[in-house]
Order: C-alpha cells, then sequence, then structure tokens
C-alpha cells in the first residue's frame, strides 16, 4: 500500500465516522428530542400562512440546498491550486470538502425538525427525512470518488 493509499483510507474512515454522525445519530436525536417535546406538550402548534409559507420554503431549500456541494468543490479546489503554496495538504482538502457535502444533506433532517417543533405536525417531518436520506446517499462518502478528488487537488 502506498502513501497516497495509506492517506485516502485515513480520509475515507474519518469521512465516515462524521457521515455516520451526520446523517444517522443527528436525526435520530432530532426524533427522540421532538418525542419528548411532543409528549410535554412544547410544541408551538401554529398554524396558518406563516407555517406553510416556511414548510414550502423549507421543502424547496432542502431540494436544492445539497447541490451547492458541487460549486463548494470546484470553488475549493481552485482556491487549492491558486494559492501557490497551500497551507494545508490535500488530505485535509479532500476532508473539508466532504464535510461539506454530508453536512449540507444532513442539514435537511434539521429543516424537519424545525417544521416538526413549530407546526407540530408529524406528516410535515417525513418529507425532508426522505430528501435527506436520498441526499445522504448521494453524497455519501465513496472511496472512488474521493480518489478522483484527491487526483484533482494533487495535480494542477
Amino acid at each position: 500500500m502506498t502513501n497516497g493509499d495509506n492517506r485516502l483510507s485515513s480520509v475515507v474512515w474519518l469521512n465516515r465516522i462524521t457521515a455516520c454522525t451526520v446523517t444517522i445519530m443527528a436525526p435520530a436525536i432530532y426524533l427522540r428530542l421532538a418525542n419528548m417535546l411532543q409528549a410535554q406538550g412544547k410544541f408551538l402548534n401554529h398554524s396558518g400562512g406563516y407555517v406553510e409559507l416556511m414548510f414550502y420554503g423549507l421543502l424547496l431549500y432542502s431540494l436544492t440546498s445539497p447541490l451547492i456541494a458541487g460549486i463548494v468543490e470546484k470553488a475549493q479546489i481552485d482556491k487549492y491550486h491558486n494559492k501557490g503554496k497551500p497551507k494545508t495538504t490535500a488530505a485535509k482538502m479532500l476532508f473539508d470538502i466532504s464535510v461539506v457535502k454530508i453536512t449540507l444533506a444532513g442539514a435537511v433532517y434539521f429543516y424537519g425538525a424545525v417544521v416538526l417543533f413549530v407546526s407540530g405536525d408529524w406528516w410535515r417531518l417525513i418529507p425532508f427525512y426522505v430528501i435527506a436520506v436520498l441526499w445522504s446517499v448521494i453524497h455519501w462518502p465513496r472511496r472512488k470518488e474521493m480518489k478522483r478528488t484527491l487526483e484533482r487537488l494533487e495535480t494542477l
């Protein structure tokens, strides 16, 4: 195994731990918190136009926000190449790019939790969790994709 493979393996391992935290543990905590708040009668239970506006606005944002990940990745790679001697290693930059991608996907779970806390309607949570699962699968740290990104970082 070469030094590049060792670096990639450690970054993949670290990214997968981060991805599990963001896409599995955080949503479970949101659900548990929501369950506790509902049991205590602490949901806001608002209704009306502004809840609808918030729901559809966050839903639209949830569908589109993880698309920003590609823009962020390209900008980070360009920044890495245009700075002369980079202040960070390619492996660290790869980790940063991967964390941004999975965090954008994981934020969709949080949007669903916000809508649930404000509206008190569990059914409004479902589309956010479905969208978040799809984005999480798309942005999950894959070794092949990370190797390609690392190669893009290391070549001018």
